[in-house]
């Protein structure tokens, strides 16, 4: 329970080993050095249930050399039982800020241990997960670059988008229609009706479509991988309307961050 308001924040066993706030700060200094840490963002969700504090790290990737994505370790824990400690990678691109995900080809984008009697000894290993984080940084610097380098068509644009957001049902039946994905993209009304495909989803695809070729930093990526990852990322991070903290929560570990997991995964396949 909080102390200061006396709010019961949940029912633990009794191995449960509590992790405080100050904890999670501390992790900072130890893993980037005392007073270095760069802070972005610390908070918390409910009543304090679960709480996140992210800071910058000091390399950030630059991508064909000229687009910078800074790198942020999020540290998240509950005081409810319903997590474990987890450090998360985030990398965040500059130009447009956009939330990216480090889980690209299966590559874990965090580390987690459980509430129990050595948590304080594995959060002690900060060291040790930075320099597991500047592995990964190096590695995704690759993969972005290798974004870059591939080349898509209007249409196999449009068709990653479809097959992030529909169904293989929804994709044939607008297919059986004789319909195209440009024109359900483009919000025509008979590939709308003909295909039933609701227009929650019809309105994300023609936002994914439209941020594609107008949202910042677009313009010289139109026609690569690239471009069409960081429609999705940029549609998730600025204009799907979830806010405050329920939008960083669906971005870091909800519905958000595995659509933009998979969409880098589509990409590279």
């Amino acid at each position: 329970y909080r102390t200061d308001r006396n709010i019961p924040l949940g029912i633990v066993k009794e191995k449960y080993t509590e992790v405080q706030n100050i904890d999670a700060f501390g992790f900072f200094d130890n893993a980037i050095g005392k007073d270095k840490a760069l802070w972005q963002t610390a908070g918390f969700f409910g009543n304090g249930e679960r709480i996140f504090v992210s800071a910058k790290l000091p390399d950030s990737i630059y991508v064909n050399g000229q687009d910078p994505v800074d790198n942020y370790l999020v540290f998240t824990t509950s005081h409810d039982g319903s997590s474990g400690v987890k450090i998360l990678l985030t990398p965040i691109r500059v130009i447009c800020e956009n939330t990216l995900n480090a889980a690209i080809r299966n590559a874990q984008s965090y580390v987690s241990f459980r509430h129990t009697a050595s948590v304080h000894q594995n959060i002690d290993m900060a060291r040790e997960i930075l320099g597991i984080c500047k592995e990964k940084t190096d590695f995704l610097a690759q993969e972005y670059e290798a974004m870059t380098k591939i080349k898509m068509t209007d249409q196999e644009v449009n068709e990653y988008f479809v097959n992030l957001i529909l169904t293989e049902t929804e994709k044939q039946k607008v297919l059986n229609t004789g319909h195209t994905f440009e024109q359900l993209i483009s919000k025509n009304y008979y590939a709308v009706n003909d295909s039933e495909v609701s227009m929650k989803k019809v309105n994300v695809l023609h936002n994914m479509r439209e941020y594609y070729e107008i949202g910042p930093g677009q313009k010289q990526y139109l026609g690569t991988g690239w471009g069409a990852y960081n429609a999705i990322t940029g549609y998730y991070s600025n204009v799907d309307n979830a806010v405050g903290s329920k939008r960083m929560d669906s971005l870091l570990y909800g519905d958000k961050s595995r659509k933009i997991e998979t969409a880098g995964n589509l990409i590279l396949m």
